[in-house]
């Protein structure tokens, strides 16, 4: 129980995590201010199974792309052995301006945001310590504005500044 289930999920942008983020835990599911995950780590819940529909979306920092069984290449970061991993989408994939290499370039540059936030938020003890303050994700709603910055916390943990956990405020355990 020492070790994460999920390998991948271990270190994301320089935090170690207690819990893989394969699962939306926010309450409103809708809200996209839960930890983003790196597509490497999504692969990890899939293959582990640890997931729901709704942690879909990721930043590929490999430049893998998905391979269908029918050889045909994806907009998304990972082979997928059980060809139902469509639901996985990278950071930008609906950007059908982009071609791969500039899709890529943009998740490696949000990849660098994500990284230098979460040094900053560990420096600067940020979001109670367990999330990382960054601006909007590319899958933000559009509610979000560009300029605001705000906590994405830790999977187990609620609240603007991430103040709430472990665990959901109103469960039985």
């Amino acid at each position: 129980c020492s070790q994460s289930d999920v390998p991948r999920c271990a270190v994301q942008w320089g935090f170690e995590l207690p819990f893989p983020p394969c699962q939306v835990w926010t309450a409103d599911r809708d809200d996209r201010r839960d930890f983003p995950p790196s597509c490497d780590c999504l692969v990890g819940c899939h293959n582990a199974n640890h997931r729901t529909e709704y942690a879909k979306n990721c930043v590929n920092t490999t430049g893998h792309w998905l391979e269908r069984a029918d050889g045909r290449l994806e907009q998304h970061a990972w082979r997928d052995a059980f060809s139902d991993g469509q639901w996985i989408k990278q950071a930008y994939a609906s950007d059908v301006s982009l071609n791969e290499t500039s899709r890529y370039e943009r998740n490696l540059q949000l990849a660098a945001r994500l990284e230098a936030d979460g040094a900053e938020s560990r420096r600067r003890g940020l979001c109670s310590g367990h999330g990382i303050s960054t601006g909007p994700l590319p899958w933000s709603p559009g509610s979000l504005t560009a300029a605001a910055r705000f906590c994405h916390c830790f999977p187990g943990w609620f609240g603007l500044q991430c103040e709430v956990g472990p665990g959901y405020p109103t469960s039985p355990v």
